[in-house]
């Protein structure tokens, strides 16, 4: 069978997430390293949510990206079920339900 379907791009992802992990790992064993006291717990506190809001803004970004790249294969998975899986599941079930009786 000759080649239907043919990827003529794969999406070019540009990452940094080496350069940003020296950051994310300073900032890490900065929190590791603090010791909770009753004069400090405050600033530990603080700590933990600026470390919290950082991660969700990245994984906002993460979660962007992945919408991108697959969007273009939700496409072409529903054009796909249209034109063949379909058809295919169709004559599967006509002939199984024929065989049956």
């Amino acid at each position: 069978m000759q080649d239907l379907i043919i990827v003529k791009q794969l999406p070019q992802i540009e990452e940094h997430l080496k350069e940003l992990s020296i950051d994310v790992d300073k900032k890490v064993e900065y929190a590791k390293s603090l010791i909770c006291t009753d004069e400090n717990i405050k600033t530990i506190k603080q700590v933990r949510a600026d470390l919290n809001k950082e991660f969700k803004g990245v994984e906002q970004q993460r979660k962007l990206v992945k919408e991108q790249i697959l969007a273009p294969y939700m496409k072409f998975e529903d054009v796909y079920k249209q034109y063949i899986s379909d058809k295919y599941k169709s004559a599967d079930s006509d002939l199984k339900t024929k065989i049956d009786l």
